[in-house]
């Protein structure tokens, strides 16, 4: 059994599994020591529905890094196409900023959910 008193003073903030070994894991999470670099990539955890081997409808998990939902809900919004009219146009030409309206809104919100259901299971 390790006794608080017999560790080093840079074991402040580790875990059981340096403290057990008396050294450092440097697993991000655990030790104190741990390099940025060691940080895991957050997860974005989905769910879905399928078939089971029964035939019976399952939910199913999937954990996704943020990184790879991101591309996903770019590629998505890149399928939407909105249309300007003469006159968007000239006004965007001419350096002006136009708002989206609520049907392209709903357009693309659209577009992102059709792809985490179809994939977000997978």
């Amino acid at each position: 059994m390790t006794r608080f008193d017999d560790l080093p003073a840079d074991f402040d903030g580790c875990a059981r599994s340096c403290r057990k070994t008396r050294s450092h894991t440097l697993l991000w999470g655990d030790c104190a020591h741990a390099p940025e670099s060691a940080r895991p990539e957050p997860l974005v955890t989905i769910g879905g529905v399928q078939s089971a081997a029964d035939g019976h409808p399952s939910i199913v998990l999937r954990s996704v890094p943020v990184s790879e939902l991101a591309e996903r809900i770019e590629k998505a919004l890149r399928s939407v196409q909105i249309t300007l009219g003469p006159k968007s146009l000239a006004l965007l030409e001419d350096g002006h900023q136009m708002h989206l309206t609520g049907g392209e809104y709903s357009a693309m919100a659209l577009a992102v959910a059709m792809d985490l259901a179809e994939g977000g299971a997978s």
